[in-house]
């Protein structure tokens, strides 16, 4: 698995220094989603943190879900559940103001491909080096996602069908006599 690192931009490191020399937090209120087509299709690369755009931008959605971790990490979570079908391989973080914070792309990889009325959550731990601790935070405005309470779904919905093979197999297993006596 490969670790997604993200870009600070130019923009988003003076307004975090604003911010924080006025006594305030930048915050993060939107992730944008894009393919990076610039005419040739789909395609990732390597941030500069020049950007002051997504070279392709499909798709903007609040932030739903998310917190402080460290005084230099956030979480930043949302729900993609709009937008035409791409691929995406570029991620941007976008301050309340519209400034582009960071970017994420990669000329090897492709995140995932965004599906016509399939959607799903996402999530992105943004570790922010260059910044005063503290500094940076998130905006909640986006339909909530709180993905500890799916860790929690999910984790009932494996032990659930854990319980239910057992038993299946408990049963066949008791069954099996019976099975092999009708077809003797």
């Amino acid at each position: 698995m490969k670790t997604l690192i993200s870009k600070i931009t130019d923009a988003g490191l003076s307004a975090v220094f604003n911010a924080s020399n006025d006594g305030l937090e930048a915050k993060i209120s939107h992730i944008a989603f894009g393919d990076g087509d610039t005419g040739g299709g789909p395609a990732g690369y390597a941030p500069t943190g020049h950007e002051t755009a997504l070279r392709h931008e499909r798709v903007r959605v609040p932030i739903g879900g998310g917190k402080r971790l460290a005084p230099h990490e956030i979480e930043v979570q949302a729900l993609l559940d709009t937008g035409p079908e791409h691929w995406i391989t570029e991620v941007g973080f976008y301050l309340e103001d519209g400034t582009l914070f960071a970017v994420w792309s990669d000329p090897d990889v492709k995140l995932t491909f965004k599906a016509d009325g399939a959607p799903f959550v996402v999530a992105f731990n943004l570790a922010m080096q260059g910044v005063p601790p503290d500094s940076v935070n998130v905006t909640i405005s986006g339909p909530s996602v709180n993905i500890t309470m799916l860790d929690n779904v999910v984790s009932t919905a494996a032990n659930f069908m854990r319980t239910w093979r057992r038993m299946m197999a408990s049963e066949v297993r008791d069954l099996t006599p019976v099975i092999e006596r009708m077809w003797s």
